[in-house]
């Protein structure tokens, strides 16, 4: 019988070794919708802290309710499609 794997969220560093620089927020708060890029520089935090522990409000009306996910780099193009 399989057995449950345990595992660390990632920290800010873990995703730094992903390629990772920024975050991205989204507020949640009805007919606000704002939406904000923060690098990790700029939070201040150590590189240790949990990804999942950060939190924000909204520069634009004060709600706590925001989603943050990571902005994972771009790989370029994965292919092209040529039409004759």
């Amino acid at each position: 019988m399989a057995t449950k794997q345990e595992y660390e969220p990632p920290s800010i560093q873990h995703l730094k070794a992903f390629g990772v620089s920024n975050v991205r927020l989204f507020c949640d708060a009805h007919a606000c919708s704002h939406k904000a890029t923060i690098g990790f520089e700029a939070l201040n935090r150590s590189d240790q802290t949990v990804f999942s522990e950060l939190r924000f409000r909204c520069s634009k009306c004060g709600s706590r309710s925001v989603s943050v996910q990571p902005e994972w780099p771009s790989h370029g193009v994965l292919y092209q499609v040529t039409v004759s």
